[in-house]
């Protein structure tokens, strides 16, 4: 897909499956959450201001424009090579900080301690990559509630 301006906050970015995903989120029930399986999307998405926003626009003007000087040409290639590198093998964390349940997973990569915050998008019945962070910022604060492991065959 070429990123083009001025896209729809909900046009996908194309992941590594045929339906354009990054792979299914395994459902996890427990005390006080209960994520659905689900297939994880990266939308185009929006970025209202830090720490307010979701998908690839939101991560490009949040971290990669000013912390590793890429383009959004160049942004897209290498967040994709990035979230797949972590979904490969990492753990699932709970924020529990959304008032009606619905709260979001924090996906931290073993190795490299990238983590990826992902949103259970009801209506659409899919996970949504909200953000992303590179080595160490975001150490894991909550509970390990478990783990995902998707096979790129890479």
């Amino acid at each position: 897909m070429t990123v083009k301006p001025h896209m729809s906050k909900y046009a996908v970015i194309e992941g590594p499956f045929d339906d354009a995903s990054f792979g299914i989120f395994p459902e996890l029930k427990g005390r006080g959450y209960h994520y659905c399986e689900a297939p994880i999307f990266l939308y185009y998405g929006e970025h209202k201001s830090t720490h307010h926003g979701f998908g690839l626009y939101h991560i490009w003007e949040q971290r990669l424009r000013i912390e590793f000087n890429l383009s959004m040409k160049t942004a897209m290639p290498f967040l994709v090579g990035e979230i797949k590198t972590l979904l490969s093998r990492a753990s699932i964390h709970c924020e529990f900080e959304h008032p009606g349940g619905n709260h979001r997973a924090v996906v931290i990569a073993h190795a490299t301690c990238n983590t990826v915050v992902m949103q259970y998008l009801d209506r659409k019945h899919v996970c949504s990559i909200v953000t992303w962070f590179s080595r160490n910022f975001r150490k894991p604060k909550k509970p390990r509630i478990g783990s995902i492991a998707i096979d790129y065959g890479t």
